[in-house]
């Protein structure tokens, strides 16, 4: 596997990570449409465009946008699961 520190994607693999499976990485199946083949794909080469952003730029944005907002995004998954039984 590639590996991708100075990459960016245009679907964060944040957002793909809960639809993925494990295999060896988290991966997830795509659809060929010129092809018509469904492939097994690493999440993080999903939709990757290599040294579209330098590796300050890319750590900056993950650190300022990116990490903040899973960060929310799994809090409220977590609380809407353990909260399964309440009305609101």
């Amino acid at each position: 596997m590639i590996t991708m520190k100075n990459s960016h994607i245009q679907l964060s693999k944040g957002h793909m990570n809960p639809f993925s499976h494990i295999k060896k990485v988290n991966c997830v199946y795509v659809l060929d449409i010129k092809s018509k083949r469904i492939d097994e794909i690493d999440v993080k080469c999903l939709d990757t465009k290599l040294g579209f952003y330098s590796d300050e730029v890319e750590t900056a944005m993950n650190n300022q946008y990116e990490a903040r907002f899973f960060s929310l995004r799994d809090k409220i998954v977590n609380f809407f699961e353990n909260n399964k039984e309440r009305k609101f």
